[in-house]
């Protein structure tokens, strides 16, 4: 059996191929046919545990609490994303899992997310300043 889901366990554990378990039947719920029929709690958990292991935590403040973690694009390009894939949380945890969790996204409470926009947001003022030529 793939590393990850093992009949009876309910937490998840890292996997490279989310596919080969829904074919050898190892995901505990009623599965019928792809993740389109797996509830939101289960989408999300799939996918913070998939990035953050056992215990997800924030990459910058090691926050633990589960309803405060979001799923981050590390390149900054989530406004570019959501409209390429359509917006919604389940919409996009069903996109990472079939896409078998691109490397580009990463755990960050929802603090150090809009601190990391806030930063992203100075950065590029600063450099329209300067090509502007001030």
């Amino acid at each position: 059996m793939a590393k990850g889901f093992q009949k009876g366990n309910k937490h998840w554990q890292h996997s490279n191929c989310i596919k080969t378990q829904f074919q050898e039947g190892s995901i505990p719920w009623n599965y019928k046919g792809g993740v389109g029929d797996l509830p939101y709690k289960e989408l999300r958990k799939i996918v913070l545990t998939h990035y953050g292991g056992k215990y997800p935590k924030c990459k910058r403040c090691d926050y633990k609490i589960k309803e405060a973690l979001t799923i981050d694009h590390i390149n900054n390009d989530g406004s570019k994303h959501r409209k390429e894939i359509g917006s919604g949380s389940s919409n996009f945890y069903k996109w990472l899992i079939n896409n078998n969790f691109p490397t580009e996204f990463q755990i960050l409470c929802r603090n150090c997310n809009h601190l990391k926009y806030l930063e992203y947001l100075k950065v590029q003022k600063i450099k329209n300043l300067k090509s502007a030529g001030h």
